[in-house]
């Protein structure tokens, strides 16, 4: 026996917000099942074609977890994120737009290359005859939403590269600003951009796409992918994912009048059924009678659950007080259950 009550749209608020959790993967963490964060080599292969045999030669593969084309890698990438800066390559900054650009000398900016910043991110792309880069794919079941700037730190042997906030991936040149312009401070707190930086590539947070263009990483998923045992274990990656959840909030109002019958089983008398000894006997089949004072309007119940049901009256959630309250005779009673999603 249940009593329902139908949610009006005022009743009913649901408010998003974002949550950051810090990870890190260290080893063959990085490729574990519930991880699976993917090196793939790019190359910007101009010999392809094989004159003496008037032929093209086979795509190359690579890939730790799953299998891509070199070629194809830094063809993509290109397209996806650094086509507006080509072909003079020279890291102008601009806002993305699709309108025609009429006498510029770089391309007509006409793409959505997944600017992080507005303020000082770089895009250099190698264009050179068999330029390498090494893309670092996190899937997003690792970071929600998208990594949270200035939170995301690669090392591999010797070398740690960080994330600046502003989408650019760097190399420390010296100690000191190793500290300062680490993923754990970052430049974009403390303004410091005194100190000699290397840069190495880009951080796309929203895709968790990882580029490494430049500097003396470039090759590194070919190095991890000749020998995953000898070189993974040397790799480690931290971040901070942002995650997006929604905190569901039900108002519970019932008047005075409502709600002012319990449907604990000992309110009921039991007054249907005699018993003879240890025998039953004199059950008409009727339901039990419960007691008279129940019925009285002196009597106020105790609320100690609340069910939310869907329009099918199938019970989606349960919220347990935390202690017992008296429903009152006087006035509405407001009950508010919450719970994330």
């Amino acid at each position: 026996m249940s009593t329902y009550k139908q949610f009006t749209s005022k009743d009913v608020i649901i408010t998003p917000f974002n949550l950051g959790k810090q990870f890190t993967y260290t080893g063959t963490e990085l490729t574990a099942t519930d991880v699976e964060i993917d090196f793939f080599q790019g190359i910007n292969d101009t010999t392809r074609f094989d004159e003496g045999q008037g032929s093209v030669l086979p795509l190359t593969t690579t890939g730790l977890l799953n299998t891509q084309y070199k070629e194809l890698v830094y063809n993509d990438i290109k397209q996806l994120y650094y086509t507006n800066y080509l072909p003079n390559n020279d890291a102008q900054f601009f806002v993305p737009t699709s309108s025609y650009f009429i006498g510029t000398t770089d391309q007509n900016h006409r793409y959505e290359n997944y600017l992080t910043s507005l303020v000082s991110e770089t895009r250099i792309y190698p264009t050179e005859s068999n330029a390498e880069i090494t893309v670092i794919s996190i899937p997003s079941k690792c970071y929600g939403n998208s990594i949270n700037p200035n939170s995301f730190a690669f090392t591999y042997g010797n070398k740690t590269l960080y994330d600046d906030g502003e989408g650019n991936l760097y190399e420390p040149a010296d100690t000191t600003y190793s500290v300062y312009g680490s993923a754990i401070y970052g430049i974009s707190v403390y303004g410091d951009t005194s100190s000699p930086r290397i840069d190495a590539g880009n951080v796309i947070y929203s895709h968790g796409i990882i580029i490494i263009n430049s500097g003396s990483l470039t090759g590194l998923a070919n190095t991890i992918s000749s020998s995953q045992a000898t070189h993974l274990p040397s790799a480690s990656i931290s971040f901070e994912a942002s995650v997006e959840v929604y905190e569901n909030q039900y108002k519970c109002t019932f008047g005075e009048d409502e709600f002012n019958f319990s449907l604990n089983p000992s309110n009921l008398s039991g007054s249907n059924v005699s018993y003879s000894g240890s025998a039953l006997s004199g059950y008409t089949g009727d339901s039990d009678t419960v007691f008279n004072f129940t019925t009285g309007s002196a009597f106020a119940p105790y609320l100690t659950t609340v069910g939310l049901y869907n329009n099918n009256q199938e019970l989606i959630a349960v919220g347990k007080l935390a202690q017992p309250i008296q429903s009152s005779r006087n006035t509405d009673t407001t009950l508010l259950v919450n719970f994330d999603t």
